[in-house]
């Protein structure tokens, strides 16, 4: 449950359109930020180190890919947009490609997650759900009040 809930904000991202959002960060990255507050021991670091060095090295060839599936996306809406023959197509497919893609690397994040979850203490799993919860809040909050993105959906 709590790789479920770390990676919510990611995965609401995700969502977006091929070129819309950056690709967010690896939720290691992000549980790796709160190192100080987690009072995370070494041995935890240097596992947690290890399972974002194997989540990278899983999901590189799929975040290449994304990157080049927004250059083709953005090429093919300019054609769709000039009335090419087929680009409307093409459009289609390159975000079913993009959405399998995602969907591969939310599924390495979820992997990945499971196996901090196990490495994580409870009182460590209790705190950094409380982090989580104050990271969404922030983020509804921002975009409750226009936040950097609000006016750049299409």
């Amino acid at each position: 449950m709590l790789a479920v809930s770390l990676m919510v904000p990611s995965l609401a991202r995700a969502q977006d359109a091929v070129g819309d959002e950056p690709l967010p960060p690896s939720p290691i990255e992000q549980l790796l930020e709160q190192r100080a507050a987690l009072n995370l021991s070494s041995d935890q670091l240097s596992r947690l180190d290890e399972i974002k060095q194997q989540l990278a090295s899983k999901n590189e060839p799929l975040v290449n890919q994304m990157m080049q599936l927004r250059r083709q996306w953005q090429q093919a809406r300019r054609a769709a947009r000039n009335g090419r023959a087929g680009a409307p197509a093409r459009v289609d497919r390159i975000r079913a490609e993009a959405q399998d893609a995602r969907a591969k690397i939310q599924q390495n994040n979820r992997a990945a997650m499971q196996d901090v979850n196990r490495l994580l203490r409870p009182a460590q799993r209790k705190q950094l759900r409380g982090i989580i919860q104050d990271r969404r809040q922030d983020i509804r909050g921002r975009r409750a009040g226009g936040g950097s993105n609000a006016g750049n959906r299409r």
